[in-house]
């Protein structure tokens, strides 16, 4: 969880610098919600915002990444009060050699940057 502004912190599917997935807490004192999850995807030279959920005032978030043939699914925990669905089945074939090129697979895993 970030601790301060401009921080996000979360779950990377990454196959690289232009084709992946980004699923981020991020905290913004500034302006209500003071923290949000995100999910980003990048496939080519666009980058967009798929999905966004505002967190109530959670002391702890779980993130998960399910991976399922081509499709990827994402999914949050607050405070232990169980799985929740941020997006689910969205096609992952971004992170496939076929459409992003280069070597075959994809990194998955903790990944964290300032904004």
């Amino acid at each position: 969880m970030p601790q301060e502004d401009g921080i996000a912190v979360g779950l990377a599917a990454f196959q690289n610098e232009n084709y992946w997935y980004f699923l981020a807490v991020r905290r913004h004192t500034q302006h209500a919600p003071a923290l949000e999850l995100v999910l980003e995807k990048r496939s080519g030279k666009q980058t967009e915002t798929i999905a966004r959920v505002a967190l109530d005032d959670a002391a702890r978030v779980k993130l998960k990444i399910a991976a399922n043939a081509r499709t990827y699914s994402f999914y949050f925990d607050e405070d232990g009060s169980g799985w929740k669905p941020l997006r689910e089945n969205d096609d992952g074939s971004i992170l496939s050699t076929d459409v992003a090129g280069g070597f075959v697979g994809a990194f998955v895993g903790p990944y964290a940057r300032a904004e």
